[in-house]
């Protein structure tokens, strides 16, 4: 049984297209104090990215050894919403999965619930396992912006100072799942900061000039 969805093949036959200017929708990540005023949150996520949520559609991402919390690689996920990604600066891979139902799988389907304001994360393991099958990646460097539909599971790994700027959709579902393999501690994505506001600003201050 293949899980029915967008197959790692349709999704790299629309390959990373290529944008020529630092401003994304009149956004322009350079600009600290314009990215300040539009900010409606800022956050460390465990997983080792800053996010910096300014309105319902865009997000930037900073990945950054100096907030990273959580051990190995990601765990593949999918998410709420379908979205496309600007690599604003550096580059990064993105590892696309399918999985089979598999009894007994490798990896344990679960579902997150996570609010980030609390820092508080509820993962809820699904009635089944799986098996991964059909791994694809591609890698991106500046100037570089992806598609990637909701259903898909994906994910990433950035050098360091790598900034991305996110545009997301309507969200499409309630609930991102995440597949953990059964030899790694669970560990929320979303974990609490680490950092004050300020220290988060000056880490990105830092990058942006680096």
């Amino acid at each position: 049984f293949m899980k029915k969805i967008k197959t790692a093949m349709e999704v790299l036959a629309n390959p990373p297209k290529l944008f020529k200017k630092h401003i994304i929708d009149g956004i322009d990540y350079r600009d600290i104090d314009d990215i300040k005023s539009r900010c409606s949150m800022i956050h460390a996520f465990g997983l080792g990215f800053i996010q910096i949520k300014l309105d319902y559609e865009h997000r930037i991402h900073l990945y950054s050894s100096a907030v990273k919390i959580t051990s190995g690689e990601e765990d593949f996920h999918n998410h709420r919403y379908n979205f496309e990604s600007f690599i604003c600066q550096g580059n990064l891979t993105n590892e696309i999965i399918e999985y089979r139902v598999a009894k007994p799988g490798t990896h344990l389907h679960s579902y997150a619930s996570c609010e980030l304001d609390k820092g508080e994360c509820v993962i809820t393991p699904a009635p089944f396992t799986v098996d991964i099958a059909n791994k694809s990646s591609f890698s991106m460097c500046a100037g570089s912006s992806y598609k990637l539909n909701s259903e898909v599971f994906h994910r990433v790994a950035a050098a360091e100072n790598t900034i991305t700027l996110l545009k997301r959709g309507l969200k499409l579902k309630s609930l991102a799942a995440i597949l953990f393999p059964f030899d790694k501690e669970k560990e929320c994505p979303f974990s609490a900061n680490v950092h004050s506001e300020d220290k988060l600003w000056e880490i990105y201050r830092e990058a942006i000039n680096a």
